[in-house]
């Protein structure tokens, strides 16, 4: 493993000596044979390590660990850096929790690194990572850009255990005495990531290709340089596509982009919404993107709603990316409220009371009849619950529809009054959108006949608004 680290450290001159390094240490296996090495070879390789360690306050265990990480920097001698972050309610429409942690990590990670004047974060993802991640967005159908995985550097973060699996790491450990702390997390299957790790990549391994997780390193490595490829000939004919970017409106001329080859068109729709919105929010489909190259073909006045509040519009020949209304003045962007739901309890959300009781599956239970009650399979659904309002992009799949539907239209099929929407709670979970109050359940979390326990969730409206 040292030798494959240090190659890797030399190949894509992942350090710079004299520099200052930030390195992210959860307090798990890979984190921390990552810290050791770089401690070790710091002299060798001239870097002046700093530890960071966030506690996403997501778990009883967080506070344990941040402690251990403190212990772990004292005893090595470096300097620290903890931090604290509700995660859970800074999550955006559309994302999974895990979205959300990693997002806030790394622009936490990002903060220390600017405060101490480092050049580089270290991380400590490994080749079983990169599998993983390669799986997970080929399930998504994701293009080149989710296929080409993990890169070993972008901006300032580096991946130095990019190249050796899980199993050689805890071998590092075990060799040197580390001890480290095992995240309980990691173990829940109504996480998709979890899923992929503990059941469809030891079964890919064990029945088609024990050699498949550098297999999937190796494809990532492919299509991350076709990536770099294909963005620097959309680099190249950018200044003919872009017509402005100014006052948070990204304009494309309609004419220049639909001359351009299809797989370009689409990275330039890609390119106006992340120039908005930023890169870390991956929220933007397939779907919404040939909706978009569809609307440079029609007439101009129609309107197209994208994930995080962007609207597409045609104006004298031009593609209109804007946050807010195209064509008027950019308004404030205000997240709602969010509220943690406790399992059992109960929560007080504007004039709404929401309540939540566990109880034991049996046979002939009635269901609710109303529509101010909802019950779930409380085994399937994915912990912890929040409370929110609808926020655009929102998307869930109505029961007894078959299918995935945006809330935007699942409200104006029910006829729900404009005025009255963003008014509505919403039972989420770190998958998606469980239970829109007085409307409908989500399909995913019904009760089965194989459920085990039944979270029931009752609503009543209280009266006026509560802060």
């Amino acid at each position: 493993m040292e030798e494959k680290v240090r190659a890797a450290i030399e190949r894509h001159r992942l350090f710079t000596p004299g520099e200052r390094v930030v390195v992210a240490v959860s307090g798990g296996a890979d984190s921390v044979a990552l810290l050791h090495l770089l401690w070790r070879w710091r002299t060798e390789l001239g870097l002046d390590l700093h530890v960071a360690h966030l506690n996403h306050r997501l778990r009883p265990e967080a506070e344990e660990e941040a402690a251990f990480v403190r212990r772990l920097a004292q005893a090595w001698g470096l300097p620290l850096t903890v931090g604290q972050r509700e995660v859970a309610c800074l999550a955006r429409s559309g994302e999974s929790l895990e979205d959300v942690a990693r997002r806030v990590r790394r622009r936490f990670l990002a903060e220390v690194a600017d405060a101490v004047g480092a050049a580089k974060i270290a991380l400590g993802h490994h080749a079983n990572d990169q599998a993983e991640t390669v799986l997970l967005h080929l399930l998504r159908g994701s293009g080149a850009t989710g296929l080409a995985g993990m890169a070993w550097q972008r901006g300032k973060f580096v991946r130095p255990l990019l190249g050796v699996t899980r199993t050689e790491i805890e071998a590092y450990c075990r060799r040197y005495g580390l001890s480290y702390v095992r995240d309980p997390s990691n173990a829940v299957p109504a996480f998709l990531r979890n899923r992929v790790r503990h059941e469809l990549l030891p079964l890919l391994l064990e029945r088609y290709n024990p050699n498949l997780v550098r297999t999937l390193g190796q494809t990532a490595a492919i299509l991350a340089e076709e990536e770099a490829y294909l963005e620097s000939a959309l680099d190249r004919v950018w200044p003919k596509l872009k017509v402005a970017e100014q006052d948070g409106r990204v304009l494309l001329r309609v004419a220049a982009l639909l001359a351009q080859p299809l797989a370009l068109q689409r990275r330039a729709v890609r390119r106006a919404f992340f120039t908005l919105v930023g890169r870390e929010n991956p929220f933007l489909t397939f779907d919404h993107v040939e909706e978009v190259l569809t609307l440079a073909t029609t007439r101009a006045g129609k309107r197209l709603h994208l994930p995080r509040g962007v609207v597409v519009g045609q104006e004298a020949g031009n593609l209109v990316f804007a946050v807010g209304k195209v064509g008027a003045e950019r308004p404030r962007v205000c997240w709602p409220v969010c509220r943690r739901l406790p399992v059992p309890g109960e929560v007080l959300f504007g004039d709404w009371l929401i309540k939540a009781a566990l109880q034991p599956a049996e046979e002939n239970l009635p269901l609710p009849a109303g529509h101010l009650e909802a019950a779930c399979d409380f085994g399937r659904l994915p912990q912890p619950l929040f409370l929110r309002y609808w926020q655009p992009g929102d998307f869930f799949w109505p029961l007894g529809l078959g299918g995935r539907k945006k809330l935007q239209d699942f409200f104006v099929d029910a006829k729900v009054p404009r005025e009255e929407r963003a008014h509505i709670p919403l039972v989420v979970c770190p998958e998606g959108i469980v239970w829109i109050v007085g409307y409908r359940l989500d399909e995913r979390w019904r009760v089965r006949p194989d459920t085990t326990a039944v979270l029931r969730l009752y609503a009543c409206r209280q009266g006026s608004p509560s802060s």
